[in-house]
């Protein structure tokens, strides 16, 4: 049975082209009076929900290359330094629950320059589930990851150092997630972390404060099973042999599981602890990066390789971010050949990572961004210089290290990344958004409201409407705009259509060329 539609009940938005818009105008503000300060992102009274923020700012009439310096203070955090190119900066800057002063200090050359005071609330959101975070460890592990011979020891590559590093690491990610969505025009919603009263290592100096909570997960497999080459992800099998390397997410899910410490739904970022380099073999052992969506548990697996790259607390974050110390091949891990120096080791780590922890909750990815290989860039999103690149990184310089529109989207309605201030739904659950065939091609019925429309080609993203500004119950698309959006298709291509709606949350088709009769 076909039923006959007229046009849509609502139209898609397109005014974004899927790069975050409106992009704020950073160079205005800093061609006033000489000397003053301004912040780009935020402003006095801005309300946050996380624990860091990055704020964008610039110093006008500022000029000195890369020889300048911001340096931030907040009473209850020790202060951080952040590089400044020509006077523009980038921060990532300490939020406590209530109000917050924040004094930044700008320096060209070491000497004294202008000054700026922001006043910023913070109000996490309550009641919402937590990414949760973990290491795993093998049963008769050596406790420690792969690190230059200089940076080996205890607190420098040992378990102690991997839960730091992780702990920074996921702050990172939920700044940058909250930035992005931020600039998409739907306030700063981010992921929660799992956060309990201990010493705190992202003040380095260990004062004890709200901070997230690393799981040390307990394998009852050994090293040898873990870095069997088999099970690795970056192995490829000789003739007559066989790779294994799905292996490594039931490694990970029976820990997690037989932990105890995961509830049903909880979403996990597990590090790899054991992953090892064979320069020999030239092979990645005990790595995978994996994203494994499950009713039980979600995964989001990845290897200790990069590991020693990363910041362990707030002030190391420049520090780790301009290291440009090439990677010596007979010791380190030169992922891909995209982690060639420290700095790029930290960027392509920590993103991918992030892109595994984000695949992990069903989550759709976009054509361009983190969500497609954009994780090289991922520092350029905290830092205003990058090692080797003239002038300073601003917004528009961040290259890949972006969530393009159809990912903001995605998880703009996703329970996850909830604020205070959002709607209650109006009940716990709903049907999944159908697709039924009409005369003219398809309709798309969803009682909560669709949100988006994402196209694939052959798993390709081709096309995707936002439907965020009316949320309509239904969407009518004919066969001419689906051909129109989908393009060129060659025989046997396969057309899926993932529809995002406000309550129910992503249902994907597999059948649209058939029923839409394209």
């Amino acid at each position: 049975m076909t039923i006959a539609t007229t046009a849509s009940a609502g139209a898609p938005d397109e005014r974004f082209n899927g790069l975050p818009l409106p992009p704020y105008q950073d160079s205005a503000p800093c061609m006033s009076e000489p000397g003053t300060m301004h912040f780009l992102n935020v402003k006095n009274g801005d309300v946050a929900h996380h624990r860091f923020l990055i704020v964008h700012g610039c110093v006008a009439g500022a000029g000195g290359g890369d020889s300048g310096q911001v340096t931030v203070r907040h009473a209850a955090f020790p202060a951080v330094s952040f590089p400044a190119v020509d006077g523009y900066f980038k921060a990532l800057v300490h939020l406590d629950r209530g109000a917050n002063v924040l004094d930044f200090e700008y320096r060209q050359d070491g000497a004294a320059g202008s000054t700026g005071r922001l006043e910023v609330e913070m109000e996490p959101v309550p009641d919402k589930r937590p990414l949760r975070l973990a290491v795993m460890v093998a049963r008769d592990s050596p406790e420690v990851f792969d690190a230059p011979l200089g940076a080996r020891g205890a607190g420098r590559n040992d378990l102690e150092a991997a839960v730091r590093r992780l702990r920074c690491a996921a702050y990172l990610w939920q700044a940058f997630i909250a930035e992005h969505m931020y600039r998409h025009g739907f306030g700063r919603r981010t992921f929660g972390l799992e956060e309990e009263v201990a010493a705190d290592s992202m003040g380095g100096d260990e004062q004890a404060r709200m901070t997230a909570r690393v799981h040390v997960v307990r394998s009852g497999r050994t090293v040898a099973e873990i870095q069997a080459r088999e099970v690795a992800q970056q192995w490829r099998a000789p003739e007559g042999q066989r790779s294994r390397a799905g292996e490594l997410v039931g490694i990970h899910r029976e820990a997690v599981e037989q932990s105890g410490a995961f509830a049903a739904g909880d979403v996990v970022a597990c590090l790899t602890l054991d992953s090892r380099w064979d320069a020999g073999e030239g092979v990645l052992l005990g790595h995978g990066a994996w994203s494994s969506p499950h009713p039980n548990q979600s995964l989001a697996l990845f290897g200790s390789h990069t590991t020693h790259a990363w910041p362990a607390s707030a002030a190391e974050v420049a520090e780790r971010l301009l290291d440009a110390t090439a990677t010596d091949a007979a010791q380190l891990c030169d992922d891909c050949g995209e982690c060639g120096e420290h700095w790029r080791a930290a960027s392509v780590g920590m993103g991918a990572f992030l892109h595994m922890v984000l695949h992990a909750a069903r989550f759709y990815g976009g054509p361009t961004g983190i969500q497609r290989r954009g994780y090289g860039h991922f520092g350029r999103a905290f830092m205003a210089r990058e090692p080797g690149r003239a002038g300073a990184v601003r917004q528009g310089d961040e290259g890949r290290a972006h969530l393009h529109r159809a990912d903001a989207v995605a998880l703009r309605y996703n329970p996850r990344y909830a604020l205070g201030t959002d709607a209650r739904p109006a009940r716990q659950t709903w049907p999944p958004p159908a697709v039924v065939p009409s005369d003219e091609g398809v309709v798309i019925r969803a009682e909560d409201g669709v949100v988006q429309v994402a196209l694939r080609v052959g798993g390709t993203h081709r096309a995707h409407l936002d439907y965020t500004r009316d949320c309509p119950t239904d969407v009518a698309l004919g066969r001419g705009r689906l051909r129109e959006l989908l393009g060129d298709l060659a025989d046997g291509d396969s057309v899926t259509m993932a529809v995002f709606s406000r309550g129910h949350g992503m249902a994907v088709h597999h059948n649209i060329r058939e029923l839409a009769m394209l």
